[in-house]
């Protein structure tokens, strides 16, 4: 896999893609702004969604699309190194599996075939006195979790271009077939219905 930025005129390609990228954002957001939501008094939702990772994200944005009110309710209990409630969307895989791991695997290529260009974001680095390279752990975990906290703030920011979709970032159990309660970190409960 070739990095656009490597590549000759990489920057300008990369430049492009992202205006295509905000241009069908855009245009996504103009439809569901104007999808005629449908109301159904007998639920707070048409739909609700429990965990906000790639598929979770994905079902909600397409029934936003078809003009359905959806939740999403999302979770990530504090950990030793993520101290606060937060939000970390994404799911397991953006926070904790897939993504984390792949960088730190692409760190260690990188250490097999060091290359000045692309080792530096990876932790690894050549001391001006020395021919060898080091790694540094703590580099490296700063720019995974920058990498991570980015992608967090991307699908975070994309949901809010939906129509119709409320993001919960809650606790939540099943209360009954269409009844969720939700614990919020200051203990509040709320519950919300849904038809599915």
């Amino acid at each position: 896999m070739t990095q656009l930025d490597t590549l000759n005129r990489g920057r300008s390609v990369q430049e492009y893609i992202d205006i295509l990228i905000w241009q069908e954002m855009q245009r996504i957001r103009h439809e569901t702004t104007n999808a005629e939501i449908q109301i159904n008094s007998a639920f707070d939702y048409d739909l609700i969604v429990i965990g906000g990772g790639t598929e979770g994200a994905a079902a909600a944005k397409q029934a936003s699309k078809l003009g359905k009110r959806v939740a999403i309710c999302d979770f990530t209990f504090p950990t030793s190194i993520v101290k606060s409630w937060g939000w970390r969307v994404g799911g397991s895989c953006v926070n904790v599996g897939c993504v984390p791991k792949m960088l730190m695997h692409q760190s260690g290529l990188i250490g097999e075939y060091l290359d000045k260009r692309t080792s530096l974001p990876f932790g690894w680095f050549a001391p001006e006195s020395e021919k060898n390279f080091a790694i540094s752990w703590s580099t490296l975990v700063d720019n995974i979790q920058s990498h991570i906290r980015t992608l967090n703030y991307e699908r975070q920011f994309g949901l809010s271009y939906y129509k119709g979709i409320k993001y919960f970032n809650t606790h939540c159990e099943f209360e009954g077939s269409h009844t969720i309660l939700l614990t919020h970190e200051d203990k509040r409960m709320e519950y919300i219905t849904g038809e599915v």
